[in-house]
């Protein structure tokens, strides 16, 4: 079933943006940033519950929406967090939740 999870980032505070619980995954299917209120730099990690394993930086333009259509896996305890250099930058993930 596809969930979809929201927020609007503040500058310099790491959000958790969603986490795999204990016994399912996270099948991340759409990404949306956008910079409806501010252009900025944005970054997204994926973290495995204890350290960070992959991260990826965009430069959102004031007024414009970045989509990222891939895949992205988070097994059970991991997350995908975003840290912004701007307030009012806001993030909406499109994932499927599933037991494994």
């Amino acid at each position: 079933m596809l969930q979809s999870y929201n927020t609007t980032l503040a500058a310099g505070n790491t959000v958790t943006v969603c986490t795999a619980a204990s016994g399912h995954e996270i099948a991340i299917v759409t990404i949306e940033i956008s910079g409806v209120q501010s252009a900025g730099v944005v970054t997204l990690t994926k973290n495995n519950g204890s350290a960070d394993v992959f991260n990826e930086t965009f430069r959102i333009p004031f007024g414009d929406t970045v989509i990222i259509d891939s895949k992205i896996f988070l097994p059970p305890g991991y997350s995908l967090k975003a840290l912004s250099d701007v307030a009012g930058i806001q993030i909406s993930v499109s994932a499927d939740n599933s037991e494994v």
